[in-house]
């Protein structure tokens, strides 16, 4: 026979709201790491936590942000086959 309570010891802590800290943190963790690199490299270099450095980045990935807005629609569309990945890459280069 089981105990009960060792049940609910393995469960994460809920508060009233139904806030949990660990599913915050299991569900965030690409946002987390995103602002930890962005703290690490600001920290080595000076010039990381520009403007200029972080237009230059929103250029870059606008570009990938059409590609994959292009390739999306092409997924949901039901029309995926091998050729779709080889002029996705063509198209980015």
């Amino acid at each position: 026979m089981t105990d009960a309570s060792s049940d609910r010891s393995r469960r994460p802590r809920v508060s009233a709201n139904g806030f949990s800290l660990a599913k915050l943190l299991l569900e965030g963790r690409a946002f987390f790491a995103l602002i930890a690199i962005i703290i690490v490299f600001s920290l080595l270099s000076p010039y990381y936590f520009s403007v200029g450095n972080f237009l230059t980045m929103a250029s870059h990935v606008a570009i990938f942000g059409i590609l994959a807005v292009g390739m999306l629609l092409v997924i949901l569309n039901g029309g995926i086959d091998l050729s779709v990945g080889s002029t996705l890459g063509f198209s980015g280069v």
